[in-house]
């Protein structure tokens, strides 16, 4: 079993977890509806996810999280 973080999944569907670091993630899918030239209907998602706080851009430092990865995938297998 890959090492992930724990989530919380509000009511609107947001993903939230919390690194070693502190750091608060947000993950999170929309949805569109699209539609062909024969009245088909096509539901498109979109992925996105963000790091909230500050961020000093003076002092920036990559630091690698393995578990950030396995918590993301984890959100993609688990949505779709």
């Amino acid at each position: 079993m890959l090492l992930q973080y724990n989530l919380n999944k509000t009511e609107q569907g947001v993903y939230q977890f919390t690194t070693d670091s502190g750091y608060l993630y947000t993950a999170f899918f929309t949805s569109y509806r699209l539609h062909d030239q024969e009245n088909n209907t096509h539901t498109v998602y979109s992925f996105g996810f963000d790091r909230s706080g500050n961020f000093n851009n003076g002092k920036f430092q990559h630091e690698y999280d393995e578990k950030i990865k396995n918590t993301i995938i984890y959100i993609v297998k688990d949505f779709f």
